[in-house]
């Protein structure tokens, strides 16, 4: 991180991102594209470390995209400065800036739901809906003037991850909706109302610690659940098992609620307070080793079972990537062909199938595997990861000659 930015080398006036994610990384694509007679600068959050999780690193885009790096404090004194806080880490404070040009996108419907934990608060207290919004920054948290929102309905079977997608995917558009106004001086706000107030602060939950309530309703249980599955972090627990998913019954319960009433190979069954309730078990390991091992037969067995065969380990890795990366080219023909499966899926750092496949073979010497499954299948051509690598660049790295002939021919 540079501390070298100076306000008097500067002709432009200067935007700062200030975040993380892809929400971050989107918002600056757009305004490199469209905008380019602003400046733009960047402000990381600490705990990016330049990695890509399942979200891409804000400081690694502005690394490979050369933007400048800086620290918040250098931004105090840019009288010409538009700021937009974008999942920022640290509480603006905009007595401390030269400009009223402060910017936030908030996940939720505000006034609702200010502060902390928003993928998971409105899910465990049973809403029907959350949003985002675009407001000003003041001095308080959360409590700026409203340009814009969005309500985001929230469907009877979603997670807190399901949630923070449709947020950067809703935030996204907002601000670019948005933008243009804002950085013109063409848009309207108006002031927050007092009623639905809410705010939550980080002592709201304690996610080292989570615990399901089981002394609760079929409902009240379900949306913990739901609340707590964020797989890129963690899954709730209930008699030492990992959930991913919970399904209310039509049955009444009878017994005391929490009491195990079966367990079977995939979920099992608990009272509750009013409904018998069924907990999925979280058997990705198990899913990735039929995937590792090509086992056709075993994924019919979970799927036929109702296991999610989509789901990805928290390097982003899907059944299909896996295949791949160990050669299984009759599991993933069909993944292929019977599940329509994605043939230019990629994990957290952009990296394809078919790049897994070609290093595959480049590394087992078996080019005619990759030969093979060219020959039938058409993945996209000018495909790059988020390092701005392509196939050809990774193939000239592995030397095999043979697959570089191949990768020649087809792409």
């Amino acid at each position: 991180m540079t501390n070298l930015f100076s306000t008097e080398r500067m002709d432009k006036k200067v935007i700062c991102i200030a975040g993380k994610n892809n929400i971050a990384i989107n918002i600056a694509l757009y305004i490199k594209k469209f905008y380019k007679e602003f400046k733009l600068i960047a402000c990381c959050n600490v705990n990016d470390d330049g990695k890509n999780t399942f979200q891409r690193s804000f400081k690694n885009f502005c690394i490979l995209n050369d933007i400048e790096i800086v620290e918040l404090k250098s931004l105090y004194n840019i009288k010409d400065l538009i700021f937009f806080s974008l999942e920022f880490d640290k509480i603006i404070k905009p007595e401390l800036f030269s400009t009223q040009k402060l910017y936030n996108i908030h996940f939720s419907y505000l006034p609702e739901y200010k502060g902390m934990y928003t993928s998971a608060l409105p899910i465990l207290n049973g809403e029907n809906y959350t949003g985002v919004t675009l407001h000003k920054i003041d001095a308080g948290i959360d409590t700026g003037d409203i340009i814009q929102q969005e309500k985001i309905q929230l469907k009877k079977d979603i997670t807190a991850q399901q949630l923070y997608f449709k947020y950067i995917e809703y935030g996204t558009v907002l601000v670019k909706n948005n933008i243009k106004d804002i950085l013109y001086d063409q848009f309207d706000s108006q002031q927050q109302n007092f009623h639905k107030s809410s705010y939550y602060s980080k002592a709201a939950i304690d996610y080292s610690d989570i615990k399901i309530n089981l002394n609760a309703t079929a409902f009240q249980i379900k949306n913990q659940i739901q609340a707590f599955t964020f797989p890129a972090y963690q899954l709730p627990i209930i008699f030492n098992h990992h959930i991913y998913r919970a399904e209310i019954q039509d049955q009444k319960s009878v017994g005391k609620a929490g009491k195990l009433l079966c367990d079977e190979e995939f979920c099992f069954l608990i009272s509750t307070i009013d409904y018998n309730i069924k907990l999925f078990k979280d058997l990705r390991k198990d899913l990735f080793e039929i995937a590792e091992e090509g086992d056709i037969k075993k994924l019919l067995y979970f799927s036929k079972n109702g296991y999610d065969i989509y789901q990805r380990s928290s390097q982003g890795w899907d059944i299909a990537i896996i295949a791949a990366y160990n050669g299984k080219l009759e599991f993933l023909n069909y993944l292929l062909q019977e599940f329509d499966w994605n043939i230019d899926t990629e994990n957290n750092n952009g990296t394809s199938l078919i790049m897994y496949l070609m290093t595959y073979c480049s590394i087992n010497d078996k080019p005619n595997i990759l030969h093979d499954f060219l020959k039938s299948q058409t993945p996209q051509k000018d495909q790059k990861d988020f390092f701005n690598k392509d196939i050809t660049y990774y193939a000239k790295k592995y030397n095999n000659t043979e697959v570089i002939k191949i990768i020649k021919e087809y792409f």
